[in-house]
């Protein structure tokens, strides 16, 4: 294909022609990349050649107003603002305003199945504006962020310059506005790939103008999972609690504090660790601990632990009493363990010893319903430790709760049984008498 076939006839001896041919070939494509500098600006025109060599491309091609042509040159080769060759180049005011709007160039050859790169160099009379300081106006966990981005607009021209310049945000971004007045956020499907704002005005000559870019973003998250319990809880000791902290930044920008409440009702000697580094402690914590989270990188995730400490009760011990039961004397030790801990407890146990008495000793242990231990409600399992000291499972307990128990230890076995409600009798007048002398001591 790519060839044309052409018929001649009626030639006479020794005559000549010249046959001109006229085909209609695609459009020639062009692209065209534009870099802004501070001292300069580039403009790269790529123009696309077919699969035969081609003669005297023409090129029309749009320019900013602004610009200031210095020079065009092939890339890597010479100028050829003056080439007769290229045209020369040209530039056209279209619309009669007093500023060029179009170049125009010619490219003399282009080979097959290549191309030729024109750059323009100038300088853009435009104003430059850039981000110069990022703060975040609201950080609490779990709310939205909000942001504020301070932004110089430079014109270092000798004139005053309208300008209109984008802004690009977080792809996270939301609800932007500027200088306080909501704006329509546009979407780039070009790196940068994400939302953009336009900030806008008049700058006078060789000034500098600020605005104020504030945006939402969503917030940064704060798992906190519940207290996690030690296997057991004993009466007169701390028990040590742990609170596992989840931590996520879910914008692409940095995000400098943030806090989040950590509701612990009552704990002592809390610890905060981060990477297994302790970075915070408090000798007493009540109702919650303030955890502030610094410098989250975009997208950032991280885990915190908290242990703490919380007291679980204290026992009271009621003066022992007897009683004879089926030959067999009991000493009975009535207590009474009052909740202290700021959360429903289970599995709560308590350790003791019983003077002059093994843990062998001890015939049974009962939750009771008065101080005294008069009257049983069940029975507690315990078992011993060394045999020298008790270890009994009390139960749960709700906050500030007082329960009452009685620990039976055998003291002796009678040969022949005494009457027991003889024996009960004489503990009674025992208990009155008892009772009286502490009344009297009362009253000196």
């Amino acid at each position: 294909e790519n060839k044309v076939r052409v018929y001649f006839s009626n030639f006479l001896p020794g005559e000549e022609r010249t046959y001109r041919v006229w085909t209609n070939i695609s459009a020639i494509n062009y692209n065209t990349i534009e870099r802004y500098e501070k001292l300069g600006y580039y403009l790269t025109i790529n123009v696309s050649g077919k699969s035969f060599t081609l003669f005297d491309v023409f090129v029309a091609l749009p320019i900013d107003e602004r610009l200031s042509i210095k020079d065009i040159y092939i890339r890597g080769g010479p100028s050829i603002l003056d080439n007769s060759l290229y045209g020369p180049p040209k530039t056209y005011d279209t619309n009669n305003n007093g500023k060029p709007d179009l170049l125009t160039f010619k490219i003399p050859r282009i080979e097959e199945n290549s191309y030729v790169e024109i750059v323009v160099y100038g300088i853009m009379m435009k104003v430059y504006c850039e981000v110069i300081n990022k703060t975040v106006k609201y950080a609490i966990a779990g709310e939205n962020l909000i942001f504020l981005w301070n932004v110089s607009c430079v014109n270092e021209y000798p004139v005053g310059l309208d300008y209109k310049e984008p802004i690009h945000l977080p792809l996270e971004s939301s609800n932007a506005k500027v200088d306080g007045i909501p704006k329509e956020m546009h979407f780039s499907s070009f790196p940068p790939i994400g939302p953009y704002i336009y900030v806008e005005g008049s700058a006078p000559a060789n000034s500098r103008t600020y605005h104020i870019v504030e945006f939402i973003g969503p917030p940064v998250t704060v798992l906190v999972s519940a207290p996690k319990y030690p296997e057991k809880f004993y009466v007169g000791h701390l028990a040590n609690l742990i609170v596992d902290i989840d931590v996520k930044n879910w914008i692409g920008e940095f995000v400098p504090a943030v806090r989040k409440q950590i509701p612990i009702t009552y704990g002592e000697n809390l610890k905060l660790y981060y990477n297994d580094k302790l970075i915070d402690e408090k000798k007493v914590v009540r109702g919650s601990y303030d955890l502030d989270i610094f410098d989250l990188k975009p997208y950032e995730s991280r885990k915190y632990l908290i242990s703490f400490q919380i007291p679980v009760g204290n026992a009271t011990w009621k003066q022992y009493y007897r009683k004879l039961v089926d030959s067999t004397q009991y000493l009975i030790y009535p207590f009474e363990v009052r909740s202290l801990s700021p959360y429903p407890l289970d599995d709560v146990r308590i350790r003791f010893k019983i003077k002059n008495y093994r843990c062998s000793d001890v015939y049974k242990i009962f939750e009771t319903l008065d101080e005294m231990g008069k009257n049983n409600l069940r029975e507690i399992e315990f078992y011993c430790v060394n045999d020298e000291i008790v270890d009994a499972l009390l139960g749960s307990f709700n906050l500030g709760e007082i329960k009452y128990f009685s620990v039976w230890v055998k003291e002796k076995v009678y040969a022949t049984a005494f009457t027991e409600w003889l024996y009960n009798f004489i503990e009674w007048i025992i208990n009155i008498i008892m009772n009286l002398i502490n009344f009297l001591k009362s009253l000196l």
